[in-house]
């Protein structure tokens, strides 16, 4: 099985060229971070797991729970990630 390092070296890569085109590695840095904290913290994670919850929706949750701290083409990398099942390696 591949490593979550190799699963999510495309998504950081992604997110590094959208961060760096837009002139925002450190608000990307600070969304990034923040949305790790999210997935990571436990009761989060459960919610998040949960098979009543789908991807999309799980997306939306972590947007909700940051607030104003993500800015809409931030919102559109979640999204990504969620259609693809890999919010789950924010943290990575």
């Amino acid at each position: 099985m591949s490593s979550l390092a190799t699963l999510s070296r495309p998504y950081a890569k992604a997110a590094f060229e959208l961060a760096e085109n837009a002139q925002a590695l450190q608000h990307w840095d600070d969304m990034l971070n923040l949305s790790s904290l999210i997935v990571s913290d436990p009761a989060m994670a459960n919610l998040l797991d949960s098979p009543h919850v789908s991807d999309q929706q799980a997306a939306d949750i972590i947007k909700d729970a940051a607030g104003d701290r993500l800015d809409a083409k931030f919102g559109d990398f979640l999204s990504v990630l969620a259609d693809n099942g890999r919010l789950p390696l924010l943290p990575e």
